[in-house]
């Protein structure tokens, strides 16, 4: 009997959750164990090593080599994250010199530090995937550097060229978040440094009408003039989804 997609991905969850019990705190060579999991090996140069994880918070990428279901893939390798950077199990973004995986040049490996159950990103992805919003893919690994496993991770596609491309969605910027980039009422003023914007930087405009609209707090026609900016079922959608996954233990 050809098993169900529900029945397939109750046992992708049970495979994880094994993982995570086996894998926790486990820094030693495990034979390359893969717990029934997606196995990423990444072998780095062992000098290299200690600059990837003495560098971390300055993001410098590393050249390495991926392997994962039976190929190779030239990489560059640099740690991940901001609130995160300093934990001793790092996230790291996996960038492919040649080919690519699921369709993506570049992907995220996240040790989810902050969530001990390690579910929450893929349950937050299910509302709003049901929601009908657009979602990266997302799958539980286990990571192995050199010889060392570093346990159980979440392998996850960055939202970038890549990502509109293989939805067939059309795109003209991109604007993509650097550092504390919330629209305050400084946010026009250091738009610069606060936002990276492809492939025309010197257009500002639509994202400079969204942060003024936003700075007008208790206003009546305040919905009423975002949604002559952005798309009004999409906004709704999103905020929807945003509050059911909004964790009030402080988790974001």
């Amino acid at each position: 009997m050809e098993p169900t997609y529900r029945s397939r991905r109750l046992w992708k969850i049970c495979a994880f959750l094994v993982a995570f019990v086996a894998g926790s705190g486990c820094q030693t060579k495990s034979h390359f164990a893969d717990h029934g999991l997606r196995k990423f090996e990444i072998r780095l140069e062992p000098e290299l090593v200690g600059e990837l994880y003495g560098s971390a918070t300055a993001k410098v990428a590393y050249p390495a080599r991926l392997f994962v279901d039976g190929k190779e893939f030239e990489i560059q390798i640099s740690a991940a994250g901001n609130s995160t950077i300093r934990s001793p199990k790092k996230s790291f973004n996996l960038k492919l010199r040649d080919g690519d995986f699921r369709g993506a040049e570049e992907f995220r490996i996240t040790a989810s530090t902050n969530d001990k159950s390690m579910l929450r990103a893929f349950l937050s992805l299910e509302v709003f995937r049901a929601a009908g919003l657009p979602t990266s893919w997302a799958e539980p690994a286990y990571v192995y550097l050199n010889d060392t496993s570093l346990g159980l991770y979440v392998a996850i596609e960055r939202i970038d060229a890549d990502y509109f491309a293989n939805r067939g969605i059309d795109w003209d910027r991109l604007f993509e978040a650097e550092g504390d980039a919330d629209f305050g009422p400084t946010f026009e003023a250091r738009i610069e440094s606060a936002i990276s914007v492809k492939p025309k930087p010197e257009d500002w405009s639509a994202l400079v009408a969204v942060a003024r609209t936003v700075a007008r707090p208790g206003d009546d026609e305040f919905m009423t003039a975002l949604f002559r900016i952005l798309d009004r079922e999409a906004v709704i959608a999103y905020m929807a989804a945003s509050q059911i996954t909004t964790h009030w233990d402080g988790f974001n």
